[in-house]
């Protein structure tokens, strides 16, 4: 758990229920995982209590254990104990010692403990419920089967009677230690099988959600992409997206954020309830280092390219902030990755793939950026209520209008900035 917590901390933006679920599956099999399975944590601090209480109680098992095999063996002689059975009595030393269950095994190709953690961590095989030592025990042999003293992992006979069983099930066959010519692979890759169970435990927390590699269709820009552009201004991505039945206007596209955010004002204007947005406690760290203060965040269905006939819509994660701004929503990183999209600054354009294949290309809204270029350079004005104005856009792939609220309460009349050095008129 020490160990888990300190490779946390150094991951930059770890989610939380990231690390829950590779934490669990990291815990070597035992009645703590299964406890896990039946009843999964809510989170990690449940999973840390949880994790005191089972090794409390392991340390009390063993020391128990430990106390109850240092007890001085008493000079009385042995009683000879007796049980009944198929009608007779029989004194215990007499007892016929259990022999091997099958009297040919299968030979392995790893050790019976490495077979064990697999077999634990595939679920085809139930651990007993743990025996006590028993007295004057070899202690320096542990079996991991019985988790006690006395024998080692594999010298168990019942281990090994288990292990046939699931080979002869067919379940176990990857460890069965065939001839040389039916190998399908090479020696060299059945090395330290004895670590096997370690590795896969390590390789589970360096390889977070290991994938096969996301693959795209190849995205080209060409000189037909200067479409109505400017190409002598060095404008912003700025685009209109769909949201909520509502075309949001003057959408900035940031390569550089690695955040969604839904600015506060735009939130409110969306006409969605307060009492929808889920606690946000991660920082969020401005562009010269100050900490952002955050609403919280909200999931919602974005639409991209709502004036052609071919759109795509995808599940955004927004952070809502309460922040002055001439922009209504930022997409950052996480939206563009999840959407596929590359954006060609000098062409002010954005393409993606749509969910048939298609390359859908938009273009940014020259206008609406020099317009937030020019709101952010005026003075923070004084908040007051007005009322926004409410008009309609005709959408040219669909067949009724969509109400388009204008979400830039920046662009007033008062005070801008002016230069100290005299002005030429252009």
């Amino acid at each position: 758990m020490d160990r888990f917590n300190k490779a946390a901390l150094e991951i930059r933006d770890l989610n939380p229920a990231v690390a829950l679920h590779h934490q669990t599956t990291a815990l070597k099999p035992g009645p703590f995982v299964n406890s896990l399975c039946k009843k999964p944590p809510s989170d990690m601090n449940d999973l840390r209590r949880r994790a005191d209480k089972y090794m409390q109680m392991e340390e009390l098992a063993e020391f128990r254990s430990q106390a109850r095999a240092d007890q001085p063996a008493k000079p009385e002689k042995p009683i000879e104990q007796t049980y009944r059975g198929r009608g007779k009595e029989i004194a215990l030393r007499d007892r016929p010692v259990r022999g091997p269950k099958y009297s040919n095994y299968t030979p392995l190709n790893a050790s019976r403990a490495a077979i064990l953690e697999q077999a634990l961590a595939a679920e085809v095989l139930a651990v007993p419920k743990r025996a006590s030592t028993p007295p004057r025990a070899d202690t320096s042999k542990t079996c991991r089967y019985h988790r006690n003293r006395g024998h080692s992992t594999e010298e168990c006979a019942a281990l090994k009677d288990k292990i046939e069983d699931l080979v002869k099930q067919g379940k176990l066959h990857n460890f069965v230690d065939r001839p040389a010519s039916y190998r399908p692979r090479s020696s060299s890759q059945y090395r330290h099988n004895d670590r096997h169970a370690q590795d896969r435990a390590i390789r589970s927390v360096n390889n977070v959600d290991r994938q096969s590699p996301r693959r795209l269709p190849t995205i080209t820009f060409t000189d037909a992409d200067f479409q109505g552009i400017d190409p002598e201004q060095d404008d912003p991505m700025v685009i209109s997206v769909e949201i909520h039945n509502c075309i949001v206007k003057k959408t900035l596209v940031d390569q550089g954020s690695s955040a969604d955010i839904l600015y506060w004002n735009t939130f409110k204007q969306l006409g969605i309830s307060e009492r929808e947005l889920v606690p946000y406690d991660d920082p969020l760290v401005g562009f010269a280092g100050e900490r952002v203060n955050t609403k919280g965040y909200i999931k919602l269905f974005t639409r991209f390219c709502v004036d052609e006939q071919e759109s795509r819509e995808i599940q955004i994660k927004y952070i809502v902030v309460d922040a002055h701004t001439s922009y209504n929503i930022l997409l950052g990183q996480p939206s563009l990755n999840m959407l596929g999209a590359v954006v060609s600054t000098p062409h002010l354009a954005m393409k993606f793939p749509s969910d048939k294949g298609k390359i859908i290309t938009i273009h940014a809204d020259q206008k609406a950026a020099r317009e937030c270029y020019f709101a952010s350079l005026q003075v923070a004005p004084i908040e007051r209520k007005s009322k926004s104005k409410s008009v309609h856009v005709v959408n040219s792939s669909a067949s009724v209008e969509e109400p388009v609220w204008d979400l830039d309460p920046r662009m007033n009349d008062e005070e801008r900035v002016e230069p100290v050095e005299s002005k030429r008129e252009l």
